[in-house]
């Protein structure tokens, strides 16, 4: 189906990346780390009513690692690009940019930000290596707080079931006696 980026009918888009609208001229050798991560937790309940899962979000990916080759002397000069483009530019964090590839945009991954740059490495071929690992960025959202939910009231607590108003009129009835 066209439309859909597809490695086998388009490997060029591919073996390139778009990092804060810049195509990356160093040839991309590979990408590792492209994935989705929600977060749930499990809790128990201490009445019989067994387990529940509540849903939290999707975590961000926090180890999306680029690997770039540079066999010729200009994809040398553009590793000075690429690391100026990431570099930490005041006190507070890297700067975050947009990321245009088919496998991170697959998940969802559209701005990213730098977690660390490991190169440039001499490997076999004459050829020099830099890794760049990227934290998907997720930018604060100010959440306005409801009201309580009845279960987190001050006071005493309200039953969950059937099981526990029963066992609260059995509590009852003995200290009673």
């Amino acid at each position: 189906m066209a439309g859909k980026p597809n490695p086998h009918r388009s490997p060029d888009e591919w073996r390139r990346v778009a990092l804060g609208g810049w195509i990356v001229p160093i040839p991309l050798v590979a990408i590792n780390g492209v994935k989705i991560e929600d977060e749930w937790v499990v809790q128990r309940q201490i009445s019989t009513s067994g387990a529940v899962t509540i849903w939290r979000g999707i975590l961000p990916t926090q180890d999306l690692k680029l690997t770039f080759q540079a066999p010729e002397e200009g994809h040398f000069d553009s590793l000075y690009d690429l690391y100026q483009r990431l570099r930490q530019v005041n006190v507070k964090r890297p700067p975050t940019i947009s990321i245009r590839h088919p496998g991170p945009n697959f998940v969802g991954i559209n701005r990213v930000a730098r977690k660390m740059w490991e190169g440039p490495n001499q490997v076999p071929g004459l050829n020099w290596q830099v890794d760049l690992t990227l934290i998907q960025y997720f930018p604060p959202v100010r959440v306005v707080a409801g009201p309580a939910e009845p279960a987190k009231l001050p006071g005493e607590p309200t039953p969950a079931d059937a099981n526990e108003v029963l066992i609260k009129s059995i509590v009852s009835a003995i200290v009673a006696l």
